[in-house]
């Protein structure tokens, strides 16, 4: 299709007129031509703002940063070229040169209440929070209504940062000036939970679902948190108001979801709405479908197609890309739990799901230990701890250590690599039979370690995930597993100095 031609905008005022219809209209390309044409009369210090701005809506984040630099510079007195610089710099993931942009434009336009938002907002991620309380105590001033707000945005940053104490400060002022918020509510709920504070934090998530019955981000959280405490029934009610259940792949959306009062030979497709870990936690209970007459095919991603061809109760495994069987209805795999209403710990383990491991590790006098290392989570990033906290375990003598994600580890010749393609989380079950040990942060090598029944220790956040509880060094997911929890929120040191002590244990003396 031929690009359209552009003549040049009688003026440069005419130019941004039109510039701002093509973006308001989702043209960002026609938009780009446009500043093309403008480029014909000669360069102009304007033009550098409005090719930032359009390289901006193309995605073009790295030429959208050269024009803008180039635009603070020709246009120091600006305050929208700074504003929209930091907005830029934010997406770029350079906060603390987005916090310089925004301060100069507070400073250019004490009115721009949205740099004041953003300046404060950003310094509260990076933890400097007087600061950001003197930048939003400027933003009252000039907006007083939305004093609520303010302590609301406070605590959500403070929160996305881990700053978890001083978020639950916001949040409880939030409430305080806004008490029929029910986001605040939601959002303090969730900030208690991570605190530990669970009694409360159910009355808030509580409090918050009677404000706004289909808020379902309070309905989630509320059922996360009775998940962590073992009220399963409830917990996995609660669970189903997650967003992801809704991200049907394509080639099963116009299937029904299977309810369990469908017929008997019903082909039930059961697709990975999560991560992989999730997908190897709860296909377990694909058995449960078969046991009420259904015939389960998990149609899932290739990693993960090999592995689960072995998993009782599925009819076969398939890649969700390719030719899929004859399918009468589908199930996001992490909904089995409340469609099969499970509501004891017995219900969740009946034994290792994958193909059979050894037993248990060797210990003292059996040679050095085999034992294989996940050093990196997904998201957040929090879980996934600096290298150098692993020192303490890697400079125990008599243990053999094997990679087991297909990445160079950051220990060249202390840590063999993944010996496998990678990829294939069969490839990774056949590794772990033959180790002695896992040690793993969470992962899907901890869900995957746990299905086979292979002995692993797994290192967790202060504020972990639900499956794993708030304490205790078990799981009644996956009995084989030991759990080393962070003793305070960021304390990899102290998580890992005690698996080290365990691993002592099992060392032959001398």
């Amino acid at each position: 299709m031929p690009s359209e031609s552009f003549p040049l905008p009688p003026s440069l005022e005419e130019g941004r007129r039109r510039i701002a219809e093509a973006l308001a209209a989702g043209r960002a390309d026609a938009a780009w031509q446009i500043c093309v044409a403008l480029l014909e009369g000669g360069p102009q210090p304007e033009l550098f703002h409005l090719m930032a701005v359009v390289r901006d809506a193309q995605g073009q984040s790295e030429q959208a940063l050269a024009f803008y630099e180039g635009a603070a510079q020709l246009l120091p007195g600006r305050a929208d070229v700074a504003y929209n610089y930091g907005i830029a710099l934010q997406r770029a993931g350079r906060l603390a040169a987005a916090v310089i942009q925004w301060r100069r434009a507070a400073e250019l336009a004490p009115a721009h209440a949205e740099a004041w938002r953003n300046l404060g907002l950003a310094l509260a991620e990076c933890g400097e929070l007087p600061a950001a309380e003197a930048a939003l105590a400027r933003l009252t001033a000039l907006c007083p209504d939305q004093a609520g707000t303010v302590r609301l945005d406070l605590g959500n940053s403070c929160f996305q940062a881990r700053h978890f104490t001083a978020a639950a400060g916001y949040y409880r002022q939030a409430v305080a000036l806004a008490p029929d918020d029910a986001a605040a509510w939601c959002n303090l709920g969730e900030c208690l939970s991570a605190l530990g504070e669970s009694a409360e934090a159910e009355r808030c998530l509580r409090h918050a679902i009677a404000l706004a019955p289909a808020l379902d981000k309070a309905r989630f959280n509320l059922g996360c948190l009775l998940l962590r405490h073992g009220k399963w029934r409830e917990g996995f009610a609660g669970y189903e108001f997650r967003a992801s259940r809704l991200k049907v792949p394509a080639a099963l959306a116009a299937l029904p979801v299977w309810r369990g009062d469908m017929a008997p030979g019903t082909r039930v497709a059961l697709w990975n709405d999560q991560g992989f870990g999730d997908a190897i936690q709860f296909v377990r209970f694909a058995a449960g479908l078969a046991a009420r007459g259904q015939v389960a095919v998990a149609v899932v991603d290739p990693p993960l197609v090999r592995l689960f061809q072995s998993v009782p109760g599925l009819a076969a495994a398939v890649p969700q890309a390719g030719p899929l069987p004859p399918l009468q209805a589908q199930l996001p795999l992490s909904s089995l739990g409340a469609c099969l209403a499970l509501a004891a710990d017995d219900d969740l383990w009946a034994g290792p799901y994958m193909p059979a491991a050894p037993a248990a590790p060797r210990t003292k006098g059996g040679g050095p230990l085999r034992l294989g290392l996940a050093w990196r989570g997904n998201f957040p990033p929090a879980k996934t701890p600096p290298p150098e906290v692993f020192e303490p375990l890697l400079a125990l003598p008599g243990l053999d250590w094997t990679a087991l994600q297909p990445v160079s580890p950051p220990w060249p010749g202390r840590v063999a690599p993944f010996p496998a393609a990678g990829g294939d989380f069969a490839e990774t079950a056949a590794l772990l039979q033959d180790l002695d040990l896992v040690v793993t942060v969470d992962t899907a090598t901890a869900h995957l370690a746990g299905a086979l029944g292979k002995p692993a220790w797994l290192l967790l956040l202060k504020d972990c995930d639900w499956r794993w509880r708030d304490a205790g060094d078990g799981t009644p997911w996956y009995p084989t597993l030991r759990l080393f929890r962070q003793p305070s929120h960021g304390d990899w040191a102290g998580a890992v100095a005690a698996l080290a002590e365990a691993l002592r244990g099992l060392m032959p003396p001398g």
